[in-house]
């Protein structure tokens, strides 16, 4: 559990790039989903290749950024 939460991240579904700055091109689970990745609840994204800013990102539901 995390966060209180019973799924495997502090959200009810996977993070996307969106929400979260890591290798946003290979989402959870898109190693089963690879060829069908409209089933992936988090979509291949922008992969930023770096460190960002503090703040970049909403707060997760415990309020830490």
């Amino acid at each position: 559990m995390r966060a209180g939460t019973k799924t495997l991240f502090n959200t009810e579904k996977s993070p996307d790039a969106a929400e979260a700055n890591f290798y946003g091109h290979y989402p959870y689970e898109i190693e089963e989903n690879y060829f069908n990745n409209s089933v992936l609840e988090a979509k291949p994204g922008e992969y930023r290749q770096t460190t960002i800013d503090v703040g970049s990102f909403e707060p997760n539901a415990g309020g830490s950024l």
